[in-house]
């Protein structure tokens, strides 16, 4: 979808907000067009935030607006709600309301306001020097196929050259095909890794840019946070341990007399034995 379609659809869902109602749904349809103006302004300045790979936040902004829209109706049906109860004998015209939500007037407030977080989020990504030749080379890496898809077009490569590779004098082709599938897959491992937490064995796919990852999730971040301060405490135990022995050497033998149980003894033997 371009940058026109995206701009359109947007447009459209914020129109669709009450132009009039209580203050709570104004606010919101003047939010809704701030974040709306918000993007334009970030699609002038880099084009590319529409493209297939970045449109993400999009498309998350464009579910906000269209959540707002019946969020509306329901604050303006629970306002109304609101009126005729502090009037008597308006039971009748309450009843006819219908269900009405409470909660309305809340949710429509984190929902605008969330719209206008999306979207400065959006304007934050947005790069001014999105047509210079090292941002066309992130672009290029970022559309590249995920390593799993390689794999499996190596795959569908060796099955389709199989039975021409088993014969005695095989095509020249087929033994490309298979050179090919041979080095999408030792492409495919390099781009690989394994989680680093401990005991975990899982495939990592990497970004051809950016921060590679080191682990699958964050249990396996938290576990590897554990080993690494157990293994740093460990030697700091040993050293105080060595420490409290070599004091104690240090110190003068105790030459006290050891306590006298005899008193003890006589004791227990002048108890009268139980009948």
């Amino acid at each position: 979808m371009g940058e026109s379609d995206l701009l359109g659809q947007l447009r459209e869902k914020a129109a669709e907000l009450p132009a009039a109602g209580p203050p709570e749904v104004l606010q919101a349809q003047q939010r809704a067009l701030q974040a709306l103006a918000t993007v334009e302004a970030a699609l002038r300045v880099d084009p590319t935030l529409a493209a297939e790979d970045r449109c993400g936040d999009l498309d998350v902004l464009s579910e906000v607006l269209r959540q707002l829209r019946p969020l509306a109706r329901q604050v303006q049906v629970e306002m109304e709600r609101r009126r005729l109860a502090s009037q008597p004998g308006t039971e009748r015209q309450i009843a006819r309301l219908g269900r009405t939500g409470p909660l309305a007037l809340d949710e429509l407030d984190e929902l605008s306001q969330h719209a206008i977080t999306v979207a400065d989020r959006i304007a934050n990504a947005a790069q001014p020097d999105w047509n210079t030749p090292e941002r066309f080379r992130e672009r290029s890496a970022r559309l590249l196929p995920s390593p799993a898809m390689l794999e499996d077009i190596a795959a569908q490569l060796r099955y389709a050259v199989r039975a021409s590779l088993e014969l005695p004098y095989p095509d020249p082709e087929a033994v490309r095909l298979a050179a090919l599938a041979d080095q999408i897959t030792l492409t495919t491992q390099r781009r690989r890794a394994r989680c680093g937490g401990p005991g975990c064995d899982r495939d990592l796919d990497h970004a051809p840019t950016g921060r590679p990852r080191r682990y699958c999730g964050a249990a396996c971040r938290q576990r590897a946070r554990r080993a690494a301060r157990t293994a740093t405490q460990a030697p700091a135990d040993d050293r105080a341990e060595d420490a409290l022995q070599a004091r104690l050497a240090t110190l003068p033998p105790d030459t006290r007399p050891l306590p006298s149980v005899a008193a003890y003894d006589d004791l227990l033997q002048r108890r009268p034995r139980a009948r």
